[in-house]
């Protein structure tokens, strides 16, 4: 593997490549230390990146590739309680009147490190309107030519507990949705309101999902760390840390799926399926990894 840095007169559009034999990672610091592409033998498995100002602006609005925190997935209303303090976050997503994703998916990361497989990036949060507490995140890649890890660490920098989840947002290309299906293990899904806020569990005890027929927007808890992807030009594995959750969504081109994985379900500051509490100088660390056969 070998690495190089390019530079754009839109700083935010400024990527790092990361190539070897018939593969290829593009990763944008300043696009939230996003993943926005990555080829296999000509094979695209996450949706190349055009360079556009309407490509960076699909990355905000809809959060590719991003990561999720202090919250993936929503949170109603924006608002929470911890330790008797009630909050109020920026209303994100208008039409629903719920704030998402967090705020990760926009910022700039700075390189802490980097070498020909390996990229360290850290985003230091001052307590603000956007999220009260004060953090460090740090985002590890560790490429191979058939896949790669990335490690999410968060450090609590402040003098207070805060609660927190967090998830990755990615969308893998699907050329023919008629031959993908994606295979993992759960014992139950959630249902939502017309807000996208979870009101029931239900069990679930399917293990394959075919995609040609199928509208996913759904959570679900992971029973085992394993989840496959299949289509008609690759085979996708990803391990994520078991207990925790799965977010699948088919937007509607029908052109790709989202597989998330989250440490929690939406609402958990409300909820409280999944949330964790970070409490002042300690840190958490969310790992998954990924593998191609093309």
């Amino acid at each position: 593997m070998k690495h190089r840095i390019v530079p754009h007169k839109d700083t935010i559009l400024s990527y790092i490549q990361f190539t070897g034999t018939n593969v290829s990672y593009k990763v944008f610091p300043h696009l939230g230390g996003s993943l926005q592409e990555w080829t296999i033998n000509d094979t695209n498995i996450i949706p190349p990146f055009d360079l556009s100002n309407s490509a960076k602006e699909h990355h905000i609005k809809y959060a590719t590739q991003a990561v999720l925190f202090p919250f993936p997935n929503r949170l109603e209303k924006g608002r929470f309680t911890h330790e008797s303090h009630q909050y109020q976050l920026p209303i994100t997503e208008p039409k629903k009147k719920n704030a998402i994703h967090g705020f990760l998916k926009n910022c700039s990361f700075e390189i802490a490190s980097v070498s020909n497989n390996d990229l360290q990036l850290q985003y230091n949060h001052i307590a603000n309107e956007d999220f009260p507490f004060a953090f460090l995140f740090t985002m590890r890649y560790s490429f191979s030519t058939n896949g790669f890890g990335l490690t999410y660490t968060v450090e609590n920098k402040g003098n207070s507990s805060f609660p927190f989840g967090m998830g990755w947002h990615p969308y893998f290309q699907i050329s023919n949705m008629e031959h993908a299906r994606i295979l993992f293990q759960s014992t139950q899904s959630y249902q939502t309101n017309e807000a996208m806020i979870p009101i029931s569990a239900v069990p679930f005890s399917e293990e394959k999902i075919q995609l040609k027929d199928v509208q996913l927007d759904t959570c679900f808890d992971l029973a085992h760390h394993k989840i496959t992807l299949t289509t008609s030009d690759y085979s996708l594995s990803l391990k994520a840390p078991q207990a925790t959750y799965l977010q699948l969504f088919i937007p509607d081109d029908r052109k790709s799926i989202a597989i998330e994985p989250m440490t929690c379900i939406a609402n958990a500051f409300n909820n409280g399926t999944g949330k964790k509490v970070l409490i002042p100088k300690d840190a958490y660390q969310f790992t998954f990894e990924l593998e191609v056969k093309s």
